[in-house]
């Protein structure tokens, strides 16, 4: 069955096999990343197949997770990205289950509020 959905930055997908002992994958800034409970490193092998294995899905395997830029809270339309980014600067890196509100509070904390 294939994925018609186009993939966007922040996405994170579930292949349905492990390459290295991960499962979970995340495409960011144009390149995909291993995703376990933390962010560890970029995918080393072909970027392409990868991609074409989300996109296409022949085996009805890949399960979309989230995007970790979605906003919960229309309120904030700050760029999240922006703020992610200097969470794993700060961090070293950004657990799967990092709730968006703790990112957009750390950023504001250290900004002094601005956005």
């Amino acid at each position: 069955m294939s994925n018609n959905n186009q993939i966007k930055n922040g996405d994170v997908y579930d292949i349905g096999q492990t390459v290295n002992g991960v499962s979970k994958f995340l495409w960011f800034n144009n390149t995909w990343h291993y995703f376990e409970e933390r962010l560890s490193r970029e995918y080393e092998y072909d970027q392409s197949d990868l991609t074409k294995l989300v996109l296409e899905n022949d085996f009805d395997e890949v399960t979309f997770i989230k995007n970790i830029f979605d906003i919960i809270d229309n309120k904030t339309e700050v760029d999240l990205g922006e703020m992610i980014n200097f969470w794993i600067e700060c961090h070293g890196c950004l657990d799967l289950d990092t709730d968006e509100q703790e990112i957009i509070d750390f950023y504001n904390e250290i900004h002094g509020g601005k956005q």
